[in-house]
């Protein structure tokens, strides 16, 4: 389970962190994120979480456009 905090401090930090995410990628994760760039670029499958419900969305753009627009 990966947060968000990863997208937070200098850019050191972030780049160790993008770092080690590229490392882990072929292991699953769970990435949670309210930055678009972040889940297109390290996720293949979404999941957004609407008044209580987890909502699937198996294509990463389709689910960025809803996210964005809900």
């Amino acid at each position: 389970l990966v947060d968000e905090v990863i997208s937070v401090g200098d850019a050191r930090f972030n780049r160790r962190c993008e770092d080690e995410l590229k490392r882990r990628a072929t292991k699953a994760m769970v990435l949670v994120s309210h930055h678009a760039d972040l889940i297109r670029n390290n996720c293949d499958h979404a999941a957004i979480l609407e008044n209580g419900r987890l909502r699937e969305i198996d294509d990463i753009d389709e689910a960025v456009h809803y996210y964005t627009n809900m």
